[in-house]
């Protein structure tokens, strides 16, 4: 299973943090990282579209996730994975 992570790298989502989400790879478990791939990708308007209370946003395998924070994005990254278990580090709670 591989899943492509897209941040949004508009101005609205910057400002909001998605730049500190690329670092969620230090935080998931070895085995998953090699199928795992955080990138950026230009505004797609989501805020334009009164959901700019929603920002920072993020597309993981196609699907647009909203308001997304390490933590969430973590837990989605380990449904696709298929692992239960997994729980969100403390640092990122």
């Amino acid at each position: 299973m591989s899943v492509l992570v897209e941040l949004c790298q508009g101005t609205a989502c910057f400002v909001m943090g998605s730049e500190e989400l690329y670092d969620i790879k230090n935080f998931m478990p070895e085995p998953w990282r090699e199928h795992v791939d955080v990138t950026s990708c230009v505004c797609r308007g989501r805020c334009k579209k009164g959901r700019f209370n929603r920002t920072p946003f993020a597309r993981v395998n196609g699907e647009i996730v909203e308001s997304v924070t390490a933590a969430s994005l973590l837990m989605l990254v380990a449904e696709i994975m298929g692992d239960k278990d997994f729980t969100v580090p403390d640092e990122l709670q």
